[in-house]
């Protein structure tokens, strides 16, 4: 009776505390930033100034160069406004959001069942370790029992010592990434001289631009010709041998046969 109490008050106690360390604050946040690197050592630097640090980190570098990636931040629960706020001022801020989610009963419900499943190994063990006889193989199974219930309530009391320890702090996922380099346009002259210069050397340009794309047109169509070529004029052999032939003739006489228009009745009776 005593140890029955003593385990209801430890459900009881385990929830009150689970209610209040089930609470899973998440942020995130996209910004646009002029040099990834020093972006991604402030952070860190914030991180750590509130108390936090970087869990995780991912970065992917372009073909010209231009880096992009993710970091994912856990701070204190309190801190995540704040720092979502300084990390913002980064650069130029593409989107965010803030979730909360509480799993406290899901901390709790773990923490029964493991402590049901201390309550069943505890009933195998007196099985085991009473006065009645078993079996070599009836003794085997209880044993097994046991083995699978005392591994089971570790896995369960695992998984909610670990909930708890991520319920502890907010996860911010920070995504930076480094914008293309826009080509300035040339500057257009003011004099007239000038201006027919750069327009006759953008005419050239555009020219040879033509002039490129005309050549590449005609090395496919060369290239191509050579297995195009060999078949159209297969093709163009069997069809005019096809026209010629008498079999095509027959055809094309039943054909004017049919569409050919009927005689008059006064032709009939002449």
């Amino acid at each position: 009776m005593i140890r029955k109490i003593a385990i209801a008050s430890f459900v009881l106690l385990a929830s009150c505390a689970t209610a209040q360390d089930g609470e899973f604050r998440r942020g995130a946040i996209t910004l646009k930033v002029k040099d990834y690197t020093s972006a991604a050592a402030e952070l860190k630097t914030l991180a750590e100034a509130s108390g936090g640090r970087v869990v995780d980190q991912n970065t992917i570098v372009g073909e010209k160069g231009l880096k992009s990636g993710w970091s994912r931040v856990r701070v204190p629960k309190a801190a995540l406004g704040s720092v979502m706020e300084q990390v913002a001022k980064f650069g130029l801020v593409y989107g965010q959001n803030q979730t909360q989610d509480n799993r406290s009963r899901e901390v709790a419900e773990l923490e029964k069942r493991s402590l049901r499943l201390d309550e069943h190994r505890a009933r195998l063990l007196g099985i085991l370790n009473g006065n009645r006889r078993l079996r070599g193989g009836d003794i085997l199974f209880v044993q097994e029992r046991v083995f699978r219930a005392s591994v089971d309530a570790d896995l369960l009391r695992s998984q909610r010592e670990a909930l708890l320890s991520e319920s502890q702090s907010a996860s911010i996922i920070v995504t930076f990434f480094e914008p293309s380099p826009v080509k300035a346009a040339p500057p257009v002259p003011k004099n007239l001289g000038e201006r027919f210069q750069f327009a006759l050397a953008r005419g050239w340009d555009s020219l040879g631009h033509v002039a490129a794309r005309a050549i590449t047109g005609l090395a496919y169509v060369l290239a191509y010709s050579v297995l195009v070529l060999p078949v159209l004029l297969l093709v163009i052999w069997a069809v005019r041998r096809f026209l010629k032939s008498a079999r095509f003739a027959k055809w094309k006489a039943a054909w004017l046969n049919l569409i050919k228009p009927p005689t008059p009745p006064e032709k009939l009776d002449q």
